[in-house]
């Protein structure tokens, strides 16, 4: 019983030392950022068809970032929903086959279903 608990307690600590790194990694991400935005602070001018707007350089190159993840990720999710129902799919059609190899052989048919 010792041995399951200490399992147990192994994995919460792999657990918790996964959410410190990735923790670390987001501080180190937001602190690169932080130096971006302040060295590049000057301004630009950001022109649009007949609009002209002023922005800071690194406001206007973290806009064009996240518009471009926004895009891509709204281009592909179709294809992401497509490939999860056809997984889902696959899932139920293992479950029957399991179903179907658990059967005692008195349930099953005589004869295949060509004869």
């Amino acid at each position: 019983m010792a041995e399951k608990e200490m399992e147990k307690q192994a994995q919460q600590d792999k657990k918790f030392t996964a959410h410190h790194v990735k923790l670390i990694i987001l501080m180190i991400f937001a602190l690169l950022l932080v130096i971006f935005a302040i060295q590049n602070a000057q301004e630009v001018v950001i022109r649009l068809w007949f609009w002209n707007f002023r922005a800071s350089m690194a406001l206007a190159l973290i806009i064009c970032l996240v518009s471009g993840f926004l895009l891509s990720f709204l281009y592909f999710l179709p294809l992401l929903r497509s490939k999860d129902s056809i997984i889902k799919g696959k899932e139920k059609e293992i479950a029957r086959l399991r179903l179907d190899s658990q059967r005692k052989p008195t349930d099953q048919k005589k004869y295949p279903d060509y004869l």
